[in-house]
């Protein structure tokens, strides 16, 4: 299964770098970005649970405390929402990506 562990590591610091981006810059969808980085994140952290345990639990926690302190006076429902579908496509993609690199893979 080798390059999927390092296209995730990947992903998680381009993804960490975007919201970076987005919060120092205060752009005006900063927070939105954030909050999808965030679901992102803590889908990786379950997916990795199976695997790595949870050792990205941490970044996760960080980034959602980020969210959570940028989204003062805008609505977190969407916000919310944005997160919990990112995670569901993260998960989706991740499930996809094995299925294509690795159609013996049992699930």
């Amino acid at each position: 299964m080798w390059p999927l562990p390092g296209l995730y590591l990947v992903e998680m610091v381009a993804l960490s770098a975007i919201a970076m981006f987005g919060i120092v810059r205060d752009i005006s969808l900063g927070g939105i970005v954030t909050w999808v980085v965030v679901g992102v994140f803590f889908a990786f952290v379950v997916m990795g649970a199976w695997s790595i345990g949870f050792l990205f639990l941490p970044v996760a926690l960080i980034f959602a405390v980020t969210a959570l302190l940028s989204d003062r006076r805008q609505s977190i429902v969407m916000h919310l929402g944005a997160s919990v579908i990112a995670g569901i496509a993260q998960v989706t993609l991740m499930f996809i990506a094995i299925r294509l690199i690795y159609p013996s893979a049992i699930f």
